[in-house]
């Protein structure tokens, strides 16, 4: 964030939907204001070419006013009753008309002359017609000087509108809209950073359970090989004598010249032996006595000969007993 033009936010898929909206109000924003700023300038260019055209004429009828007051004088109108008679009220008003411009009140002035008859006793020696001309020239002059002011106010008053209006669509343009654009693409990068960890993470630990899967069968192959690998158990159970219904539990046959078919493991705890199958089944214990050890070589011929031996081997699937 740093060196970048953007909001203090947090990026969040809120923030993001919120950065959208802003950005959208702006621009609308930034459309209306553009529009209202050409509605101002386009008022203002006719305001400024109707001031400019009275600003040439004011001067033509102020100089007729004054042309024809010098044109009374000379002709020796006098002018005193005039002056000293004290009118009982005014016969010139300005209204204050408000206009609306863009949603803008703008106010203009409007000249508003009352009917009146000239004075009767005003020029009644000389230059009776002239007073009457007089009058008429800077009525008029009036008029237009009041239109002029009218214009310059209304001018005025849309030109600093519209240095307002510029102000606010240069912010909006050039620094509102970029800091809410540069913020957008923030937050949408966070979160594709957010994104990229999440699935990153994810795969970590699918690889993790998958390693520790493949070890798991790897070490339960590498007992499986190991239990195929272990070499025939060779018992010797010569001094036991095993009794026959245990045996024929386990399946076994009593003939020890015919081979048994059933994979066991055998373990000795004592006085008794274990036969546990491989197969889904309850070990079996096979109880016995132990014989008394032989003292001649000819009794130890006699045992050796009714010797029995269990063989247990994991690599094949039987175990004899000869």
């Amino acid at each position: 964030m740093s060196g970048r033009d953007v909001l203090q936010i947090f990026p969040s898929r809120a923030n993001f939907v919120l950065m959208k909206q802003r950005i959208a109000g702006a621009t609308t924003g930034l459309s209306l204001l553009k529009r209202k700023r050409d509605a101002l300038e386009l008022h203002l260019r006719q305001i400024l070419s109707e001031l400019k055209r009275n600003q040439d004429q004011v001067q033509d009828i102020m100089q007729e006013a004054h042309f024809a007051m010098a044109k009374a004088k000379f002709l020796g109108t006098d002018f005193k009753p005039a002056t000293v008679e004290q009118p009982e009220a005014a016969n010139a008003f300005l209204h204050l008309i408000s206009n609306k411009i863009v949603g803008m009140n703008v106010p203009s002035f409007e000249l508003v002359l009352m009917p009146y008859n000239s004075l009767p006793l005003t020029g009644l020696a000389n230059g009776g017609q002239q007073v009457e001309v007089v009058r008429e020239k800077f009525q008029k002059a009036l008029k237009i000087l009041v239109a002029l002011a009218s214009l310059e106010y209304n001018a005025k008053i849309i030109g600093e509108a519209v240095k307002l209006n510029n102000r606010r669509v240069n912010g909006l343009e050039f620094v509102v809209l970029p800091r809410y654009q540069n913020t957008l693409n923030y937050i949408r990068d966070e979160l594709d950073e957010f994104e990229r960890e999440d699935f990153y993470r994810l795969k970590r630990s699918q690889a993790k359970q998958n390693k520790k899967k493949s070890q798991f069968a790897a070490e339960m192959s590498k007992r499986s090989e190991s239990k195929t690998e272990l070499s025939p158990v060779d018992i010797d159970l010569a001094d036991w004598t095993a009794d026959q219904p245990d045996i024929k539990q386990m399946g076994l046959k009593v003939d020890p010249t015919v081979p048994v078919t059933r994979k066991t493991f055998v373990s000795l705890r004592g006085n008794t032996v274990v036969l546990m199958p491989e197969e889904k089944m309850k070990p079996v214990i096979i109880k016995g006595r132990r014989q008394k050890s032989p003292s001649t070589s000819k009794s130890a011929d006699k045992i050796s000969k009714s010797k029995n031996v269990v063989t247990a081997s994991p690599s094949s699937s039987e175990t004899s007993m000869s």
